[in-house]
């Protein structure tokens, strides 16, 4: 599987790696995506874990990996999206590196 952003910045769309075939296309809440800053801005899957997105904002939403569908939603402490973050190491010891 093979996970992008929507041309939207709103959504995610899952592919099949193999065939190219869209699996499936998932919309973030609105709710979601105004707390995010609007739209999406990074997305990260390390194949071992839940899926990170970040948005404009600088909070990062924690996905599910098997429905896409948010399950918390963290301030990454950072302005600007683009900015140099190694790492967001959580409470719990589960980190995402970007």
């Amino acid at each position: 599987r093979a996970l992008y952003v929507d041309e939207g910045r709103t959504g995610i769309v899952a592919f099949d790696a193999r065939s190219g075939n869209q699996l499936s296309h998932e919309t973030l809440e609105p709710e979601v995506i105004e707390e995010l800053g609007g739209r999406i801005d990074r997305l990260v899957d390390t194949g071992a874990g839940p899926v990170w997105v970040m948005g404009a904002s600088g909070k990062i939403a924690v996905l599910d990996p098997g429905a896409l569908s948010v399950v918390d939603v963290h301030d990454s402490g950072v302005s600007d999206t683009f900015a140099a973050v190694s790492s967001i190491v959580r409470e719990d010891g589960n980190f995402a590196c970007f």
